[in-house]
Parts: structure tokens; sequence; C-alpha cells
């Protein structure tokens, strides 16, 4: 038996405040991309259109980019962003008329993915 009364000296464990917002951002990032993935698997894209071309390498882009974002919290938000773009720049550009819906769709998890982890970066960082 001890005699200090069975007091800790060691303090709770704490999460850094910015912990949360980025590993949100690497699941969501994660999720979105493997639900896409699955989409695109599941309608067959056998088409071999320089459209479905492009949209296949876009994917695969996507998917290194989470990979870095999961490695690299800094240069994830980069590479995160630079997905959400590119894929929100293909379909406002092959998107027909629902091309604004379709970008918000694609791209915009992808940029919010990019933020949250700015932003839990950022207060990472700061603590």
């Amino acid at each position: 038996m001890s005699d200090d009364g069975g007091h800790e000296t060691v303090g709770g464990r704490r999460t850094p405040r910015g912990r949360p917002s980025v590993v949100a951002a690497r699941l969501l990032a994660t999720a979105v991309t493997a639900f896409f993935i699955v989409i695109g698997l599941s309608t067959g894209l056998d088409e071999q259109t320089a459209e479905v071309i492009v949209l296949l390498v876009l994917f695969g882009v996507a998917v290194a980019c989470v990979v870095v974002a999961w490695r690299s919290a800094e240069l994830g938000t980069w590479a995160l962003a630079l997905a959400g773009i590119a894929l929100a720049v293909f379909f406002v550009i092959v998107g027909g008329d629902d091309r604004a819906l379709l970008a918000l769709i694609f791209g915009g998890p992808y940029l919010l993915s990019a933020v949250l982890l700015w932003f839990g970066t950022s207060l990472l960082t700061r603590a």
C-alpha cells in the first residue's frame, strides 16, 4: 500500500484541440473516396470515352491525395484541396445541366476535408 493516499501523479491524457478535426477530415475523405469508387465499380464504367478515362484518373489522384492526408496533415490539406478543385472543374466542364450540383457533390467533400485539415493543423500548431 502506498503512502500517497492513492493520488495519481500523472495527469490525465488530453487530446489536442485540433486532433478531432484532423481525424474527421481524414475519415470523411476516405469514406467519400471509397463511396465514389464503389459507385463507379457498381455502375460499370465500361465505356472507353475520354471523359470516363479522365474521371478514373481523377479518382486515382483522389486516392493518392487521401493517402497523403493520412501520412501528413499539412501536405494533405493541399492535396485534398487539389483533388476537390480538379473534380469540381471536371464536372463543371462535362456536367451538362447539373454541372454545379455535380461539382458540389464530387468536389465539395474533398474541399471540406481540406478545410477541416487546415483548421485542425492550425490548432495543433498553436497548442
